[in-house]
């Protein structure tokens, strides 16, 4: 493995250093109105981290970039080289993207979690299991690591992984494994989000915070 396969890899993110503790954001134990007040603030902001993915209390080392990385997997399987020589194989990878694209402009760990789930659809990885040696095509994507530095790497992924990634994410918004005519070849910055819901969502996220502090205040002051 190389180093930047180490560097921008799994396991390498650490989200809970980007992140302030209680103390550090402002909370305290005292029993006082004033305390209780910033306590609330705190959980708030914690809150907004969670479903916005930004917040006062984020911690961010380098920037103001969503949390989460991007990376690139060496595994152990071959693929064979679309328009290459007769024969010829490499190892595929695959692309493993940390960073929530949003719902309803919140990039949270939540969204996050949902949009992961939306994505792991069987249907998705037929092709993968029926095929020994899938077709594969060299891509560019950016990757992200610890350090919340990002660059641009270049390896051989299988099509099929490929046509799962949104154009807009390539450095040129152009989505190689599809045809110039197909819609998902270009970037779509305007596209409608599937989440149509999305207000009554952040509405009933923000309910279930407000019950969860009230609860907080009674199991505390009681």
């Amino acid at each position: 493995m190389s180093d930047d396969e180490k560097k921008y890899g799994p396991f390498e993110y650490d989200y809970i250093s980007k992140i302030k503790s209680p103390s550090d954001a402002g909370a305290t134990n005292e029993g006082n109105l004033g305390a209780l007040g910033q306590d609330v603030k705190v959980l708030m902001n914690y809150a907004d981290i969670l479903w916005q993915g930004s917040s006062n209390n984020g911690n961010l080392r380098t920037n103001n970039r969503t949390l989460g990385d991007a990376y690139f997997y060496k595994t152990d399987q071959d693929c064979s080289i679309k328009d290459g020589p007769s024969g010829a194989t490499t190892k595929r990878y695959i692309y493993i993207n940390n960073i929530p694209k949003g719902i309803g402009g919140a990039k949270g760990l939540l969204p996050g979690m949902v949009e992961d789930l939306g994505a792991f659809l069987p249907n998705n990885y037929i092709d993968d299991i029926i095929t020994a040696q899938p077709e594969c095509m060299s891509v560019s994507l950016e990757v992200v690591d610890n350090d919340e530095n990002a660059v641009i790497q270049t390896h051989y992924m299988a099509l099929s992984d490929i046509k799962q990634i949104n154009a807009c994410d390539f450095p040129d918004n152009i989505n190689p494994a599809f045809s110039s005519s197909d819609p998902k070849y270009h970037c779509k910055q305007g596209f409608k989000n599937i989440y149509k819901t999305k207000k009554n969502i952040t509405k009933y996220v923000y309910l279930v915070i407000f019950i969860l502090i009230i609860i907080f205040l009674i199991v505390r002051y009681h």
